[in-house]
């Protein structure tokens, strides 16, 4: 089908470790994760990393995303 273009009235982008521990959140879609926990100065260790992303889109529809990333330094 055709992509599907929608504005959103909520983002939410959550990292996950490879034990479930919860190293990056954000509501705001410009602001992304750095690879270091909580973008501090202590980078996370290379490894699998799981990710959620949720956006509540204008018609009150949640968009739910999940996957894996590789963080490699």
């Amino acid at each position: 089908g055709l992509p599907r273009v929608f504005v959103w009235d909520e983002f939410q982008l959550e990292i996950f470790d490879h034990w479930g521990e919860l190293v990056f959140k954000t509501l705001d879609p410009n602001y992304g994760w750095n690879g270091n926990k909580w973008n501090s100065e202590t980078p996370s260790p290379n490894g699998v990393y799981g990710y959620n992303m949720t956006i509540l889109d204008t018609e009150g529809a949640a968009i739910i995303y999940t996957g894996q990333i590789v963080l490699n330094r």
